[in-house]
């Protein structure tokens, strides 16, 4: 898997959804189409929990975790395995971006 996106200086960086992405739950599969690059990918449940937090506003791979902790029932360094797992693959299909407007 890949690793965070959070090296150098990107740590600091806030992340959200570019305008325009839809995600939808197909039957027990989650799909998201981005805007930025015409096409459509399968995502597993963390990948789509990442989009949902990100879609309230702005945020960090540490504020993505903070505000599923609860809802996940994981342990955080089990769910922080898995949201740097999904967070660099979002990042890579164009489903999340570095947000221009703020940084942390």
């Amino acid at each position: 898997m890949l690793g965070f996106v959070h090296h150098g200086s990107l740590g600091m960086s806030l992340f959200a959804p570019p305008a325009g992405l839809c995600l939808e739950l197909l039957g027990d599969r989650w799909f998201a189409y981005s805007p930025l690059s015409g096409e459509t990918s399968i995502l597993n449940d963390e990948g789509a929990a990442v989009i949902e937090v990100l879609s309230e506003g702005p945020g960090t791979v540490e504020s993505v975790c903070n505000g599923l902790r609860v809802d996940s029932g994981m342990d955080r360094p089990a769910l922080v395995q898995s949201i740097d797992a999904a967070w660099s693959q979002l990042v890579q299909a164009g489903l999340i971006v570095e947000s221009t407007s703020m940084t942390a």
